[in-house]
């Protein structure tokens, strides 16, 4: 009579080890990277008569997966899980542009064998034989400018964060951009802030053991008089941080919001 173990499932937040199951009946171990998200940008302080940019969304993860004989792998692996990059900065100082968001450890990865790096493809290392990749890429940021642009798309992985609000030369104020969607489970991005309000973080986000990509923050709406509007945050796993809002000299740019952070999955059977 045959006998299929049940699939031993390792969900990983956090850096750590994966040890292997024991049983001799598992055959195969399928692995889901997503990297953290990068930070958004933070928006120009500048000059009233000149044009100031509000920051640029974060860029997202992809959904990496690789499936392995389950002989190849040593006895336990390293996993790294990457954080979320952090925003950049509000300003403080007149005339002076703003930060761009981190993307400082932000790689998510199982050993030597799968990564998911940040808003680029993930990569194997070589010699594993008959690994598979499928890789899903996330959405880019909204680029820096006077108005906030919506972030990009997810498929799988996360999503880009919204751009922040920028300011025109005869000083009207805009919003920021949303937060780009999650496909193909339709979660929204986060809001775009009005002008002068803060970027929404995504209504929705992925919880443990649900591999399923982060929507993007939103972007911080602009200001001409008082503080401009922060980005939001972007959510779990891999979105990108909204872009901060750009002001006047005087007040305080909108600071970019931190990446959401990655995860890694790992499925034996």
């Amino acid at each position: 009579m045959s006998y299929t173990p049940q699939p031993n499932v390792q969900f990983f937040t956090a850096s750590g080890t994966w040890t292997k199951p024991l049983d001799p009946a598992y055959k195969e171990v399928e692995v889901l990277c997503i990297g953290g998200g990068q930070g958004g940008g933070s928006g120009r302080r500048g000059a009233t008569g000149g044009i100031r940019s509000g920051g640029g969304g974060g860029g997202s993860a992809p959904l990496v997966r690789g499936v392995f004989s389950i002989t190849t792998l040593a006895t336990t692996e390293t996993v790294t899980v990457g954080v979320g990059g952090l925003g950049g900065a509000a300003i403080t100082v007149d005339t002076t542009n703003g930060d761009a968001g981190g993307a400082v450890n932000v790689t998510s990865s199982f050993g030597s064998w799968l990564r998911s790096r940040n808003n680029g493809f993930g990569s194997g290392g070589g010699g594993f034989g008959n690994a598979m990749f499928a890789p899903a890429t996330g959405g880019a940021g909204a680029a820096a400018g006077t108005v906030g642009v919506a972030g990009s798309v997810g498929y799988a992985g996360g999503s880009g964060g919204g751009g922040g609000g920028g300011v025109t030369a005869v000083e009207a104020v805009s919003a920021g951009g949303t937060g780009g969607l999650h496909d193909p489970t339709a979660r929204a991005g986060g809001a775009a802030g009005a002008a002068g309000a803060a970027g929404a973080v995504p209504a929705v986000v992925s919880a443990s053991g649900d591999p399923s990509g982060g929507a993007g923050g939103g972007g911080g709406g602009s200001a001409v008089a008082g503080a401009a509007g922060a980005g939001g945050n972007g959510g779990t796993w891999g979105g990108g941080g909204g872009g901060g809002g750009a002001s006047t000299n005087g007040s305080n740019s909108g600071a970019g919001g931190n990446g959401g952070a990655g995860m890694v999955m790992v499925i034996t059977r």
